[in-house]
């Protein structure tokens, strides 16, 4: 969520070489795939805290 609202804050700019927000993004995307999203991570959670 970080990453995408840094991404609408700076707009276009944060595609370009102008800004490093590109390495976080790209960042942010791969360990997203990796680890999962924020939905199954939320999931994951409620079902440990109130069972499955």
């Amino acid at each position: 969520m970080a990453a995408r609202t840094a991404l609408q804050v700076h707009g276009a700019i944060g595609y370009t070489g102008e800004l490093d927000l590109r390495f976080w993004l790209a960042r942010t995307w791969s360990l997203g795939a990796a680890y999962g999203t924020s939905a199954e991570h939320r999931i994951r959670v409620r079902e440990a805290v109130f069972g499955a």
